[in-house]
C-alpha cells in the first residue's frame, strides 16, 4: 500500500458519538503501528485534552493539535511547529465577543483556558457533551480578559462557542478583516486561528517532517475544520456522518464514527 501516513480527527470521527475509541479501530491503529505506517491525531483540541485518551494513544506517535497550531511528536516529546495569533487582533477579538453570547476558550502552549461561569453552562452553549472533558482539564479563570491581553503574544487559538449556528456567524462577519482564520466547528462553534494555518498546512508540514510526499498520506474527518486536510492529503476521507461540505469533496466516504469507520480506512488502504 502506497499510503504511509494517515491522519484522524478526533470528535466525530475517531471518537464515537459517546466519545469513545472503539476496540476494532485500536486494533486497527496497532496493526498500522507494527507495519511501519504513521497513525497522527488531527484535531482542534489542545494537547491537554488528549489526557483521557492517554492509554488509547500509545500508538500514535504524531498529533496535529488546535487545527493545525501545534504539531507534536510524542515520541521525541517535542512541539515540532506552532504558531500564535497576532497579538494586534486579540483586543479585537474581545470587543466583537461583547457583542454576544459566547463562551471563550483560549489554548496557550497546549492549555486550555475557560471563564469559570461558563463551566455549568455549556449546554447554552451547545457543548454539554463536552463539560466532563473541561471540568477535568480545562483551567478556570474570572477574568479570561485580563488572561488574554496579557498573554496576547502566545495564543495558539480561540473558540468562541455560540448558542446557535446563527449568533456563530454574525461573530464570522463581524471578525472580517482581521487576520486570522475563521472556521466553524461543533454544532455552533467558530475557530479562531493563525492566519494560513490549517489542518492541511500542519499535514504538509508533518510530511515533510516524515519525509514521505503527500501523495502518500491520508486525512479523515467529519467537519468544516477537517476540508484544509482532506483536501491537502493523498487521499481524503469523509466519516458517513460528515457533514455535506466535506462529503462534497472528499475522495472517498468511510462508515461512521459509531462503526469503525477509521478503522475501515487503515484496514482498506494502509494494510
Amino acid at each position: 500500500m502506497k499510503y504511509q501516513l494517515a491522519a484522524f480527527d478526533m470528535d466525530g470521527t475517531l471518537l464515537t458519538s459517546d466519545k469513545r475509541i472503539l476496540p476494532e479501530t485500536l486494533e486497527a491503529i496497532r496493526e498500522a503501528d507494527k507495519a511501519g505506517k504513521y497513525i497522527a491525531l488531527c484535531t482542534g483540541r489542545p494537547l491537554c485534552e488528549l489526557a483521557p485518551y492517554k492509554e488509547y494513544l500509545k500508538h500514535i506517535r504524531f498529533a496535529i493539535l488546535e487545527s493545525g497550531g501545534m504539531l507534536n511528536d510524542f515520541k521525541e516529546s517535542r512541539v515540532i511547529r506552532r504558531h500564535c495569533l497576532p497579538v494586534e487582533v486579540v483586543p479585537e477579538i474581545l470587543k466583537v465577543i461583547a457583542l454576544e453570547d459566547v463562551m471563550p476558550q483560549a489554548m496557550i502552549g497546549g492549555k486550555s483556558y475557560i471563564r469559570t461561569c461558563d463551566l455549568d453552562r455549556m449546554d447554552h452553549y451547545c457543548m454539554g457533551v463536552y463539560h466532563s472533558l473541561y471540568a477535568e482539564v480545562a483551567t478556570c479563570i474570572d477574568d479570561l480578559e485580563g488572561l488574554l491581553l496579557s498573554k496576547a503574544h502566545e495564543i495558539d487559538k480561540i473558540n468562541l462557542y455560540h448558542v446557535d449556528r446563527a449568533a456563530s456567524i454574525r461573530t464570522h462577519d463581524r471578525l472580517e478583516g482581521l487576520s486570522i482564520e475563521r472556521t466553524y466547528a461543533e454544532a455552533s462553534s467558530l475557530e479562531l486561528s493563525p492566519s494560513g494555518v490549517n489542518k492541511g498546512t500542519a499535514l504538509l508540514d508533518l510530511a515533510e517532517y516524515l519525509q514521505i510526499s503527500v501523495e502518500e498520506t491520508i486525512a479523515v474527518g467529519d467537519a468544516d475544520n477537517d476540508i484544509p486536510s482532506i483536501k491537502a492529503a493523498g487521499l481524503g476521507v469523509a466519516m458517513a456522518n460528515a457533514n455535506a461540505n466535506v462529503r462534497e469533496i472528499a475522495d472517498v466516504i468511510t462508515r461512521d464514527n459509531d462503526h469503525d469507520g477509521c478503522g475501515e480506512v487503515i484496514r482498506n488502504y494502509m494494510l
